[in-house]
């Protein structure tokens, strides 16, 4: 409850010194007293005391007798009819013969309202060190000049930005700040980074790869949840597979398995970084479908494949149902129109038992599937730049 009053607290302990001369009470020695810090939670002058919430959590009753002597920064508070509920304070106190907590020195504060923090992120166009600022175009295009002062603290990934002089034009910067009455914000911190030092976010994605077209570099995948995907490949692509057969997108095939760390390009492609692909191992008794449900029967589904084959599982009380938002937990939840991945045992009639279901959500093949990312820090903010808590 009290840790954004640190400052307040600082304060009140400051007015704690003047306590050292207080001039002790009959047969009171300094071993007796007792001293409080905390918040006032209730006033009342027709009982000359006051409640007062400890730091520790315990709940306090003082008396204020005319010898009480009462500080404040100000000199406002003369009395208890100064003292306010909310305010803090540190109270130096001794129990009388009546068992009460008797007020010999009161110091109280008002907390004073944190300024707002607020984050902008951009691109540093201009830097002035005479009059302290610095000038930021945000992703939106707005260009906001901040005032810096000696209290500013900066930050970067490798140490080198250790004040406004270190700061460069073209370089991103996150920056923390509040408003000041008739003046520019203050920056509160600044996080900077060299446009080249922000690495890309990336996503990751695990599943069958259903087409490959080498003369467009692209290659479809298709996730256990039914979540479908367009890879581009590059130069930068790197290609990983259990034997070292597959080198390039020429040896990707249909019906291989693989796992690709992409990242999302300005115009929305997904360039894959990193590709590691094979044949699953499995059993020959069982089998691996990808399509779409076109039937649903009496504890049995129709897929139909990518090639237009039509294949039918049924399923039991054993058969395990996945979906990415769980909304698929039984065969009562599958519709028709819903891409899925199954698992299925090869039973001795021909039939097909499926043992797993993954589905995705049903859509129009129209609808764009929008990557798996890793979670950012904060939606605002761009990757690699960080702004922990700031206390200003």
């Amino acid at each position: 409850m009290l840790g954004k009053t640190g400052k307040a607290f600082l304060l009140v302990l400051a007015l704690s010194l003047v306590f050292t001369g207080v001039a002790y009470a009959d047969n009171d020695v300094p071993e007796a007293r007792i001293r409080v810090t905390g918040r006032i939670t209730t006033v009342d002058l027709s009982t000359s005391s006051f409640g007062l919430q400890g730091r520790d959590g315990q709940a306090y009753t003082f008396f204020v007798t005319g010898d009480t002597i009462y500080r404040s920064k100000d000199g406002s508070i003369q009395s208890l009819a100064d003292v306010e509920p909310d305010m803090v304070a540190i109270v130096v106190a001794i129990r009388n013969d009546q068992g009460q907590l008797e007020v010999l020195g009161l110091g109280a504060a008002v907390v004073e309202p944190k300024p707002e923090l607020k984050r902008f992120f951009g691109t540093v166009t201009a830097v002035s060190l005479p009059r302290a600022t610095l000038t930021l175009e945000t992703r939106d295009g707005e260009s906001i000049t901040f005032q810096t002062t000696d209290r500013t603290n900066y930050r970067s990934r490798d140490g080198s930005i250790q004040g406004l002089g270190d700061i460069e034009p073209d370089m991103l910067a996150l920056v923390g700040a509040v408003e000041v009455d008739g003046g520019l914000p203050q920056a509160i911190v600044v996080v900077v980074a060299h446009k080249d030092d922000i690495k890309p976010q990336t996503m990751t994605a695990t599943g069958e790869i259903t087409n490959v077209i080498p003369g467009q570099q692209t290659f479809m995948l298709t996730t256990g949840e039914g979540r479908e995907y367009t890879f581009l490949v590059n130069e930068r692509t790197r290609f990983r597979s259990r034997d070292g057969s597959i080198e390039d997108i020429h040896d990707l095939k249909q019906g291989m398995h693989a796992i690709v760390v992409a990242v999302e390009q300005r115009d929305g492609s997904l360039l894959a970084l990193g590709v590691a692909a094979g044949y699953p191992q499995q059993d020959p008794d069982t089998v691996h479908a990808v399509g779409r449900i076109v039937d649903l029967g009496n504890r049995s589904f129709t897929l139909q494949t990518r090639n237009g084959d039509q294949l039918t599982f049924t399923v039991d009380g054993s058969t395990v149902y996945r979906s990415r938002d769980g909304s698929v937990q039984e065969f009562g939840d599958l519709r028709v129109g819903m891409v899925a991945v199954t698992r299925a045992k090869v039973l001795g009639n021909e039939q097909l038992r499926a043992i797993w279901v993954g589905v995705g959500k049903l859509r129009s093949t129209d609808d764009a599937a929008p990557p798996e990312r890793t979670p950012a820090e904060n939606p605002s903010m761009e990757p690699g730049l960080r702004m922990d808590a700031v206390n200003n």
